[in-house]
């Protein structure tokens, strides 16, 4: 049987103890950045904070004076703020892994919130059309209508501009704001998009609508077009 000696000179020798050294490095730092992950969301301060935790995992929330609002351990559920402002979650979790695999934190170590003092709801309940969506033809000239509810924390006035998407297979469907801009009042607005675009027939769609904290909130079409 022949046998084969693997040479390494000094100069590669040490090539390769610089390489492996600094695979380490970056073993160790990775994992370090991973248990420091931090979250940022966004919430209006009208709606409660919730957040999916494992059931040991303990948290705290502070406010931006460091002081704590609230706490408590697994998920976090219709936890509200007192007031619009810069929230923290800390997050205190033990460690998962055996020493063989998932040796890191599954959950970010802060999560930043930032609670709006803005806020609105579409009803969709009040969603109508002026006429009905059909695949494979235009859509272009569709009114559609929908209650937004506005609140606001220190009541005042914003201007809303954004316009109603759609997603789905085949659809190219946007609806434009009418008027362009339309200034939300405290409590109840009737919003109207001018929509274009057409929908493959047969598929179902969902139209999107960006509310005042440029979060989208969706509603799905019960029946295919």
């Amino acid at each position: 049987m022949n046998k084969y000696i693997l040479f390494l000179s000094p100069f590669r020798g040490l090539a390769l103890m610089l390489i492996l050294a600094g695979n380490l490095i970056f073993a160790q730092n990775a994992a370090h950045s991973d248990d420091q992950r931090e979250e940022s969301i966004t919430i209006a301060y009208s709606h409660p904070l919730n957040y999916f935790l494992n059931d040991d995992v303990k948290w705290e929330m502070r406010n931006e004076k460091g002081q704590i609002e609230s706490s408590g351990f697994g998920s976090i559920n219709n936890q509200k703020v007192k007031q619009p402002g810069l929230y923290t979650v800390l997050i205190n979790e033990k460690k998962l892994g055996t020493g063989q695999t998932n040796d890191h934190n599954q959950f970010p170590s802060k999560i930043n919130i930032n609670v709006s003092s803005k806020s609105l709801d579409f009803d969709f309940s009040t969603l109508k059309f002026s006429r009905d969506i059909k695949g494979g033809q235009a859509s272009d000239g569709i009114i559609v209508s929908i209650n937004a509810i506005y609140n606001s924390f220190d009541n005042a006035k914003v201007k809303y501009d954004h316009q109603m998407t759609s997603a789905g297979v085949g659809t190219t469907i946007v609806g434009k704001l009418k008027g362009g801009k339309f200034e939300l009042k405290q409590g109840v607005n009737t919003l109207q998009f001018i929509i274009e675009g057409t929908a493959e027939k047969g598929n179902m769609i969902m139209l999107d609508f960006k509310d005042i904290n440029n979060q989208t909130q969706s509603y799905s079409l019960t029946q295919k077009i």
